[in-house]
């Protein structure tokens, strides 16, 4: 994720928090408590006014990582739901693990195979979180990391820069 605090959704978020069970007196508490920041900005060593927040967590604030794991799971369970309902888009393993995407904070791993029409399901739902949680994907640092046999295939497929 690009960003990862800056672009959380607030709506989003408790959403999530209240689809997972959290009390409504508890939400409360957190609406009141990522809502009520404000911010100024120094200009030559003088402010330049205040503004308040309107999306995002604060880093270096002691729950903003319990709240991004919450969001970083409602990305993993729709991850989860859409490789569960579309079982041909696992990539096949020489074992019995079928793993559709491994997580750690903000980065993740997707494995999947290569069709056409899985891909485009996997790009729709990267495309519909961003839009629902105000994360963005940082397509800078996303690769698709392709095995052997399938990376000689595309190589041989490409035109050689000699090619006019």
């Amino acid at each position: 994720m690009s960003k990862a605090y800056d672009g959380v959704s607030w709506a989003f978020l408790l959403n999530v928090m209240q689809k997972m069970g959290f009390p409504t007196r508890f939400l409360a508490f957190i609406k009141q408590a990522i809502k009520n920041c404000w911010f100024t900005v120094l200009v030559n060593g003088e402010t330049a006014g205040f503004f308040k927040s309107t999306q995002g967590l604060r880093q270096g604030d002691p729950i903003s990582p319990a709240l991004f794991i919450l969001a970083a799971e409602a990305f993993s369970k729709g991850l989860d739901l859409l490789f569960s309902t579309h079982l041909d888009m696992y990539y096949q393993t020489k074992c019995a693990i079928k793993p559709s995407h491994l997580s750690y904070a903000d980065d993740v791993i997707i494995f999947t195979n290569c069709k056409e029409d899985g891909l485009a399901r996997l790009i729709q739902f990267l495309n519909r979180y961003e839009n629902m949680s105000g994360q963005r994907i940082n397509y800078a640092k996303s690769a698709f990391i392709l095995e052997k046999k399938l990376a000689s295939l595309l190589n041989e497929s490409r035109p050689s820069q000699d090619s006019p």
